[in-house]
């Protein structure tokens, strides 16, 4: 039951995150007078108008366009004229791009690179949701080496190729349903990777509990100067020598402390004799023969 409640909640999740994602951002963007936007009134209202004013500024329209197996779609297309002023901000948050050259016209195609790659930058689109359009062919002859051009660009970059007629009609709905189509695809794809790694996430802390490679290890000594150390353990290290008299007894009282088997550990000099007891502020103590003789004298006196 447990299962089959968690998978109508993710199918519910991915049917709540599409329908909100049916708001999608297009841009079209080409140098001025390439029939950017003639291309987007016939989209929009099926018509051409021969007086098309210039536009001025980037500027955003928004429609309603059905998508073949993807219902309706709410658009908002922006109108970028390609310039080296372009800043890239009319570029954030797009779901697919259309770039727009006029055909037999090789001045519309400065600055095209440029765009895309500011586009790809950007956005980080995939291939499939950018077109290369070639605009007005029903009025102007193909360019032989403009055409070469676009085809080698279409090429490198992965991206089809249209050829639209804003007049005709020609291309302009097949265009914007390939963008919009890929764009759903690629929000779709998006929203399965997120709850797989939901998924893992949610079942990652469980496989992870009571593993034996889970407590971390510190090393000191050993092999090679270091050895295993579960976290948490003492590790007693000796005390650093003094005086090189004082080295075996040391090493006799750091090896009782590695053993917990602390004793009294004589201290021995070099010669085999017993050291002289030491105070804390480093003066010698009195002999004990010498403590013992100190009151005779003074009673031998009083005598």
């Amino acid at each position: 039951v447990s299962v089959l409640y968690w998978l109508a909640s993710a199918l519910a999740f991915t049917m709540a995150t599409l329908n909100a994602h049916k708001t999608l951002k297009l841009v079209v963007c080409g140098a001025r007078g390439t029939g950017k936007t003639s291309i987007i009134t016939r989209l929009r209202s099926n018509t051409f108008d021969t007086d098309t004013p210039k536009t001025v500024g980037p500027l955003p329209v928004s429609m309603r366009f059905e998508a073949a197996a993807h219902g309706d779609v709410v658009l908002t297309i922006w109108e970028i004229a390609a310039s080296p002023q372009t800043s890239g901000m009319y570029f954030r948050g797009i779901h697919g791009a259309v770039l727009v050259v006029e055909q037999g016209d090789a001045a519309s195609m400065e600055g095209i690179e440029r765009q895309l790659a500011l586009i790809q930058q950007t956005a980080q689109l995939p291939a499939r949701c950018i077109a290369l359009c070639v605009a007005k062919v029903d009025r102007r002859r193909k360019h032989k080496d403009m055409e070469e051009q676009l085809a080698q660009i279409a090429d490198r970059e992965g991206i089809r190729q249209y050829d639209l007629s804003a007049q005709t009609g020609q291309g302009v709905e097949e265009v914007f349903g390939d963008i919009v189509g890929a764009a759903l695809e690629v929000l779709a794809e998006r929203v399965k990777e997120d709850e797989r790694v939901q998924k893992q996430a949610a079942s990652a802390p469980a496989s992870a509990v009571g593993s034996p490679s889970s407590s971390p290890v510190r090393t000191s000594g050993g092999v090679g100067g270091r050895r295993s150390v579960p976290k948490n353990s003492i590790v007693r290290e000796p005390v650093p020598f003094e005086d090189e008299s004082e080295k075996p007894a040391q090493e006799a009282e750091a090896n009782a402390i590695a053993h917990d088997d602390v004793a009294e550990v004589p201290v021995v000099k070099p010669d085999g004799g017993q050291a002289e007891q030491r105070r804390d502020d480093g003066e010698q103590a009195p002999n004990a023969f010498e403590a013992d003789a100190e009151p005779q004298k003074a009673g031998a006196c009083m005598k």
